[in-house]
């Protein structure tokens, strides 16, 4: 059997960094499902959408890490949603409870947080945003209507968040890179992720529905469904700044959400579409702001036993390009670590040694989903997660520094 070793890419990734990558954890507390304290039976809670967010080393809380989850979309009987965790070293992790404080009966989705340097000096009590999407309503035909991306504040990254009232975009509207207005016939916005500029504002994305001119591009075989967009956000005025651009639309096979979708049942409206027919719904959801010309997105659909992974959009020239057209250029993938599939809607951070990691969500026997954390490695333009058998040849050939 042939000794195991690393791409030459990855190989010259490291080069970057004198040959050895830094972790600031052991192998065991890679690619394996979180157990938080407190959750004995966390197998069957969901953990989807995970976003974890360093705590600013001069902020006083019990813990320099946070997790927030869609796990618990609707109110419980304490009325919060968004389980959240917190840790201290990234290996032991303590289940907080719900995050947000609402009693609004509806499904809530994909929480992304920031600390807001101006905005905490003016407004201490609202030192945190947890930016996120609420629904009309839940359930199958009914957690989809009418999401729109708001804000709620918080003097603690712990919370609780009280919701502002603010709706950023009800996703009734984006343009094209040209700057050519596309009206998109129905009120749906979500996954938000934000990025701090260096003038103070957050650049952010999220995604809405793009059905627009469907019978010309039913005939072209092009898909319509959920795409991603972008805009800046002011954390003093709580507003976006302009029209949201489009990033990037579904255009593979691998991100067909649904072969087959009842858009009509579930109140999307797709003008063109005759009564009674189904769509091929295509999907780009939960992006990642890497950087001003690099972002990570993922496509196909989450649900158990279907095909969904991480890909990797460049900006050239002032335009996304999806460097993850193909399947076998996704970061990550289903079947690339055994047992692990369902892999995506991810958040990357920086830990306080300055390791990077990648928080994603999977699953496992098509059960709910997991929490696993990742090694994330960035050199330029090219990416990489390790995986477990490249970790152990690393670590075999003394070529891991570990830092804590």
């Amino acid at each position: 059997m042939n000794e195991p070793t690393l791409s030459p890419e990855a190989e010259a990734m490291l080069a970057q960094s004198g040959g050895s990558l830094s972790l600031s954890v052991s192998l065991s507390d890679l690619w394996t499902p979180i157990q938080p304290n407190g959750e004995p039976d966390f197998r069957n809670l969901d953990h989807g959408d995970p976003f974890t967010l360093t705590v600013p080393p001069e902020i006083e809380t019990p813990y320099r890490y946070v997790t927030y989850t869609t796990g618990q979309s609707s109110p419980g009987a304490e009325g919060g949603v968004f389980r959240s965790y917190g840790s201290n070293n990234l290996r032991e992790w303590d289940a907080l409870g719900p995050v947000l404080q609402t009693r609004e009966n509806t499904d809530h989705w994909a929480p992304a947080g920031a600390f807001l340097p101006e905005k905490s000096r003016k407004y201490p009590d609202k030192s945190f945003v947890l930016m996120y999407s609420g629904a009309l309503g839940s359930g199958k035909n009914n957690s989809h209507k009418g999401h729109k991306i708001v804000t709620a504040y918080a003097t603690s990254p712990l919370g609780p968040f009280i919701p502002s009232g603010t709706v950023l975009s009800e996703g009734d509207l984006f343009q094209s890179p040209e700057g050519t207005p596309v009206e998109t016939y129905n009120k749906f916005a979500i996954d938000p992720d934000l990025r701090l500029r260096p003038d103070g504002k957050f650049d952010l994305m999220f995604c809405l529905n793009d059905v627009a001119n469907y019978r010309e591009r039913s005939k072209e075989k092009t898909l319509i469904g959920t795409c991603i967009v972008s805009c800046v956000w002011n954390p003093l005025t709580d507003e976006i700044e302009g029209v949201p651009t489009l990033v990037t639309r579904p255009h593979s096979d691998w991100h067909i959400y649904d072969p087959a979708r009842d858009t009509q049942k579930q109140g999307i409206v797709v003008p063109g579409l005759p009564e009674g027919e189904t769509v091929v719904w295509g999907c780009n959801e939960g992006p990642v702001i890497l950087s001003d010309t690099m972002a990570l997105y993922s496509g196909g659909c989450y649900q158990a036993g279907k095909y969904y992974a991480v890909g990797v959009l460049l900006k050239k020239e002032g335009v996304w390009h999806d460097m993850s057209a193909e399947k076998e250029n996704c970061l990550l993938a289903p079947g690339r670590v055994a047992g692990l599939d369902s892999i995506g809607h991810c958040s990357v951070f920086t830990d306080l040694h300055g390791c990077s990691y990648l928080m994603t969500h999977v699953r496992i026997d098509q059960g709910d989903r997991q929490m696993v954390l990742v090694p994330f490695v960035k050199s330029g333009e090219k990416l990489w997660c390790p995986t477990p058998k490249e970790l152990l040849y690393l670590q075999e050939k003394g070529r891991i520094n570990f830092v804590a």
